[in-house]
């Protein structure tokens, strides 16, 4: 969680990737925002780990069949707005998710880690389209 807490805002914001995602401004806006993260996180993992992983590792060696999951969530990503120095981060990410899996054994533990990395894009997002919204949290009101 440090890592994504310290890499994803200088991804996001350094590279201009957040330009990929719409403009968030109303409540409304934010609150569909988050719930669309965090239904995608949740995907990810269904699809990549439960489904992609979970085949390959059937037919071939375990490090291969994450290597190739990792290949494929690389890829969706890329075609969600992932770009620039994006897939520098994702595949680390997805070969740490199959391995916590393969380790684990636990989809909970996956998409809890993913949520929590997820926590953080959102609010990189809100704050890179909005960066007056961070005022309100770190300007104490004037006496």
């Amino acid at each position: 969680m440090a890592a994504g807490y310290l890499i994803l805002p200088a991804y996001f914001i350094g590279s201009g990737a957040y330009r990929n995602w719409p403009t968030v401004t109303t409540g409304e806006e934010i609150g569909r925002l988050f719930v669309g993260v965090n239904a995608v996180g949740i995907w990810d993992e269904l699809f990549f780990v439960c489904i992609v992983f979970a085949l390959l590792r059937e037919h071939l060696p375990l490090w291969l069949a994450n290597v190739l999951q990792a290949t494929v969530f690389v890829s969706f990503l890329w075609e969600l707005g992932y770009r620039e120095w994006g897939p520098a981060l994702t595949i680390p990410f997805a070969l740490v998710q199959g391995w916590i899996f393969s380790r684990f054994k636990s989809l909970t533990y996956v998409v809890a880690v993913h949520l929590l990395f997820d926590l953080v894009v959102f609010a990189v997002l809100v704050h890179a389209h909005n960066p007056e919204l961070l005022d309100i949290f770190v300007t104490a009101p004037a006496p």
